[in-house]
C-alpha cells in the first residue's frame, strides 16, 4: 500500500495546496528532541505484560511524513524553564510533580536492579471513604506508584519525566504562537498527554499537554477556550482537569467507556459541575464506527464549539480512530483525516492542536499530516477571502441597518419567544414574547448593544451554514 499517495481528498477543498504560495497561513510544529528518553519495555495489556504500543516510532513517522509534505517551520521550543514549571502547575499539583520528579531514583534505590526494568504500580487506592488514605504520601515508592497512576500500562522509566517536561514545552510554545498571532501550531510531542490529571498518570500520559495549552491560552488573554478531543479514548484527564470550570469548554468524541479504555470515564451524562455544568461534552460511539456516522457526531461538536464562541480551540489530535490501529475500535481511512482538519479549520478560531494517540505506527504520519494539511488549506482559502474586496455590508453586517431593522430580522429568524431567551431579559421593559419587542426594547446604549451582538453572531452562523452547503 502506498500510503504517500492517501492525501486528503475531500470534493469540497477545491483550492490546491501547492498553489497556495505565500497565501497559506503557515503551521508552526514544536518538536520534542528529548522525546527518545522515554521509551518502555513493557506494559500491562489485558491481563499480561506485551511490548509498549507507545513507542518513539509513533513520533519518528510523524516528523518524516512533515518532511515530505512540509507545512511550516519544525523547530524546538524555546521557553524559560521558571515559565514553564509555572504553566505546569496552573494545571497539576506540586505533589504530584514532586513525585514525577523523583520517581525513578527512588525506583532504583529500591533495589539497584530496577535500573534494568520499568516501574509500574501494583497496589491501588480504591475509593472508599473509610478504607484507604490519600491524603498522605507514603514513603514507598510502589505505593506511590499506585497512589499517583490509574492504571498499570504506562511504564516509568529513566527518562520520562525529562521527556514528558520538554513535551509540556511543545504545548506552551504553541499556544504561545496562537497567542501572538498564528493560525495555528502543533505541539508535536510523546509521551501523549489527556489521560493525566491534575495529580495523576495513566494510559501513557504524564502530563497533560492539550490542558497545559489551554490554560495557558486562558492566561494569554482569551476569556473562553474549547478543547475538543478526537482520539478513540475519552481524554479523562481533560475532562477532570476542567470539570468545574465554565471558561473551558471540554468535549471528546471517543469508543463507549462501556466497553473502551479508560471505562471509568466518558459517559454522555457527564457534564461538569457548579459553575461548570454544561461546559463538558461527552460523544461517546460504539466500536467500529465508520467516518460517515463518527463525522455526523462531529458536526455536532463543531457546532456545539462555534456557538459557546470561543477566542480559541485546542484539539487532542488521537490518530487510533484509523481502522488500522491495534488496540482501537473505529473505521477512519487515511484519506477521512483531510475532512477532519478542513472541518475544524471551519470554525475560523486560533488552532492548537497536541499529538496524543495513534499506533498503527506505519500510518501515523500520513494520518496527521493528512489531518493538518486539510486545516492548512481551507485555512488559506479563508485567507483567500479575507483579502478579497467586500461590500461595506460584507464587510459590516450592520451597515445601513436600523435598530428597527435589526429586530424585524432577528424576529423572522427566532420568532420572539426564542429572541426573548437569547437577548438579556432586563433589555425589555416586559417580556418580549407577548408582542413586539422593539416596543419594549429599553431606549439605552447596552441594550442596542446586546442586540446587535446576537444579531452579528446569528449572520456569521447563517453564513457558516451556507458556505457548508
Amino acid at each position: 500500500m502506498n500510503l504517500e499517495n492517501q492525501v486528503p481528498t475531500c470534493d469540497f477543498i477545491d483550492t490546491p495546496f501547492s498553489c497556495l504560495g505565500n497565501v497559506l497561513p503557515f503551521m508552526h510544529t514544536f518538536y520534542n528532541a528529548h522525546h527518545h528518553l522515554h521509551q518502555g519495555q513493557q506494559e500491562m495489556f489485558r491481563g499480561r505484560l506485551v511490548p509498549c504500543h507507545e513507542v518513539p516510532a509513533r513520533l519518528d513517522f510523524v516528523r518524516q511524513a512533515l518532511q515530505a509534505r512540509p507545512l511550516g517551520p519544525v523547530q524546538a521550543p524555546e521557553i524559560d524553564e521558571a515559565a514553564l514549571d509555572k504553566a505546569i502547575h496552573r494545571v497539576h499539583t506540586r505533589r504530584y510533580t514532586e513525585f514525577l520528579t523523583h520517581a525513578w531514583d527512588e525506583w532504583v534505590a529500591l533495589d539497584p536492579s530496577n535500573a534494568e526494568r520499568d516501574a509500574l504500580p501494583s497496589v491501588w487506592p480504591l475509593p472508599n471513604r473509610y478504607g484507604f488514605r490519600v491524603d498522605q504520601t507514603p514513603r514507598s515508592i510502589a505505593a506511590k506508584l499506585g497512589l499517583f497512576a490509574f492504571d498499570s500500562g504506562t511504564p516509568l522509566t529513566a527518562g520520562s519525566w525529562r521527556a514528558a517536561r520538554a513535551g509540556a514545552a511543545c504545548a506552551l510554545a504553541a499556544a504561545q504562537s496562537v497567542l501572538t498571532g498564528q493560525r495555528s501550531a502543533f505541539a508535536l510531542t510523546r509521551p501523549p498527554g489527556h489521560h493525566a490529571g491534575p495529580d495523576f498518570m495513566g494510559g501513557y500520559c504524564f502530563l497533560n499537554n492539550a490542558a497545559i495549552a489551554a490554560q495557558a491560552l486562558r492566561d494569554g488573554g482569551c476569556e473562553r477556550v474549547a478543547v475538543l478531543d478526537i482520539d478513540y479514548h475519552h481524554g479523562n484527564g481533560t475532562q477532570t482537569i476542567f470539570y468545574e470550570r465554565p471558561d473551558v469548554f471540554t468535549l471528546s468524541l471517543h469508543g463507549d467507556p462501556a466497553t473502551e479504555y479508560p471505562f471509568l470515564l466518558g459517559h454522555a451524562d457527564e457534564r461538569g459541575v457548579g459553575a461548570g455544568e454544561g461546559y463538558n461534552w461527552n460523544l461517546p460511539l460504539p466500536r467500529g464506527t465508520g467516518f460517515a456516522d463518527w463525522q455526523a457526531v462531529f458536526q455536532q461538536a463543531l457546532t456545539a464549539v462555534a456557538d459557546y464562541r470561543p477566542q480559541a480551540v485546542v484539539v487532542p489530535m488521537g490518530l487510533d480512530t484509523f481502522e488500522g490501529d491495534p488496540i482501537s475500535g473505529f473505521r477512519l481511512r487515511s484519506e477521512d483525516y483531510g475532512c477532519i482538519g478542513h472541518s475544524l479549520a471551519e470554525l475560523g478560531l486560533p488552532t492548537v492542536f497536541t499529538f496524543e494517540g495513534g499506533y498503527a505506527v506505519a500510518e501515523v504520519g500520513v494520518n496527521a499530516v493528512n489531518l493538518l494539511q486539510g486545516f492548512q488549506e481551507k485555512a488559506a482559502a479563508q485567507t483567500v477571502a479575507l483579502l478579497t474586496p467586500q461590500t461595506p455590508a460584507q464587510k459590516d453586517p450592520l451597515h445601513g441597518k436600523t435598530l428597527q431593522h435589526i429586530l424585524a430580522e432577528l424576529e423572522a429568524h427566532y420568532g420572539w419567544e426564542e429572541l426573548g431567551r437569547r437577548i438579556p431579559v432586563r433589555c425589555f421593559t416586559h417580556d418580549p414574547s407577548v408582542g413586539s419587542s422593539l416596543k419594549f426594547l429599553r431606549k439605552t446604549p447596552w441594550a442596542r448593544e446586546k442586540v446587535e451582538q446576537l444579531y452579528i453572531y446569528t449572520e456569521q452562523k447563517k453564513s457558516r451554514k451556507q458556505q457548508k452547503s
